[in-house]
Formats: C-alpha cells, structure tokens, sequence
C-alpha cells in the first residue's frame, strides 16, 4: 500500500513554512551523539538525514541484528514540512532504533510528528502540535481522493510505528491554518512520550537481567526515574541531569 500513496504524499505539506529546508547536523559529547534537526522539513531533507546516518557508521540493520539501545538521539525543533520526507526520516530512525527528543525550548509540530512518532524512545520535553496537510495544488485524483489516501497512509505509518492509527483521524480534523498542541494526557493517550512497546519491553527484560533484579522491580525503579525527570528541564544540563537521575533510581549496574 505504501507504495500507491507515495506521489501522492511527496505533494502533501503543511502550512505556515519559509523555503528553506531544514539544517541537520551531528553534534558529539563525549560518548553522546546526536543528530540535531532545526527548521521546516522539505524536499531532499530525507536523503541529507540518511547522509548524516552514514556518516555515524549507523546504517540500516535486520531486526535479529540491530541492538536493544539507542545508538543515538535525533534532537527535533521543526514547524513541520512535506509528509514524505517526515515519514521517510522516520522509517530511518525507526530502522535504526534512534531516539527522538524534543528540547523544552523546542517544538515539534505538524509533519514533525511522524518524526518523533519513530523514536522507539521519545522525550517531548517541548510543544508537540497537529493540524490537517494541505496541498499546493489540485491532485491529478482530486482534493477528496487525495485527503481520503493520504488519511490512509497516515494511519498505516502510525500502526508501522506502533502509534494509535486514530491519531491520523484527530490531526485530519483540526483546519491547515489552525494548530491544536497536544497536553500529556493526548501524549500519553497516542503514545508520543513512551518507549515503543515492543522495544521498551524488550530493553526492560535486559536491562533488569542486567542489574540481576525482576522485571517488575525494573519497572518500579523505571516509573521513579520517570516521575523525577521533569525537574530536569531546569537544570542548566540536562543530559547530566538525566543520567545522575538514573543512578538516584538504581537504573545503573554497579
């Protein structure tokens, strides 16, 4: 299916965006690595962001192969931009088990949330918003066929990302020039600030192996670190902030 909305998704975009695309560059802090991403996704950002990947020795691996962590973070501060490219971004993430993060200064909003909706973990620490895509001209099937498929393919990239399909249906009622930002319940509700499922569960079982504690206790001291995280977005930094978290939460192996 996928391959029948592709035209058809490269034409769709958001409103409210300058020309130019977005800047993607690597950022390196010691061990840490992320792939910072400002500004309005466009045309060709998809194959400069799969640039940046290589670049990191990080290229697609299989499922049975590709490790349980994050090998690094996509740092996200977009107004959104062309579909195609925010899905095909996406999928590169997804593939790769990166991490997204939206900074408490930053925001992810419009086509930006097929982005973070990849991450197998996603902190939204900024503003997330949806609206409906438009497009730039009549589609050769006509506006109606056109909304109706690229609502389709939405939902079957959102159930890919193991997301809740029906957030397609509340981004496609809300106008293009309007922008409605979603609160933690809606967060929480679509899944856009928790692990992945199927990772996350797979990463707890290691993980609490790891420490030699049940899952259930991982779990425990995991909803602790949780809970405490938000007081990071004061701190002057945060990655410190977050990992000293970890260790107060016995989430370290010693």
């Amino acid at each position: 299916m996928r391959q029948i909305f592709q035209l058809l998704i490269a034409t769709a975009c958001f409103l409210h965006l300058p020309a130019m695309s977005a800047e993607i560059w690597v950022a390196k802090s010691g061990a840490a690595v992320a792939i910072r991403v400002d500004g309005p996704i466009r045309a060709g950002d998809a194959v400069q962001f799969a640039t940046k990947l290589r670049s990191l020795g990080i290229s697609r691996l299989p499922v049975s192969t590709a490790p349980s962590y994050p090998r690094a973070a996509v740092v996200i501060n977009s107004p959104g931009g062309t579909v195609r490219d925010a899905m095909q971004i996406g999928r590169a993430i997804r593939a790769n088990k990166l991490q997204v993060v939206v900074r408490p200064d930053g925001e992810c909003l419009s086509s930006c949330v097929y982005v973070i909706a990849a991450g197998v973990i996603k902190l939204p620490l900024g503003k997330v918003g949806i609206h409906r895509p438009y497009f730039s001209d009549i589609p050769n099937q006509g506006v109606e066929v056109g909304l109706r498929e690229t609502l389709a393919a939405s939902k079957e990239y959102f159930a890919e990302m193991n997301i809740p399909p029906n957030l397609a249906d509340e981004m496609f009622s809300i106008p293009p020039e309007d922008i409605h930002i979603l609160d933690d319940a809606k967060l929480s509700f679509y899944r856009l600030n928790q692990d992945d499922m199927a990772y996350g569960e797979e990463a707890s079982i290691r993980s609490a192996r790891a420490l030699g504690i049940s899952r259930a206790e991982y779990g425990r001291r995991w909803a602790l670190f949780q809970e405490r995280l938000k007081a990071c977005d004061r701190a002057s930094d945060f990655y410190r902030c977050a990992h000293d978290l970890t260790e107060k939460a016995g989430l370290v192996p010693h």
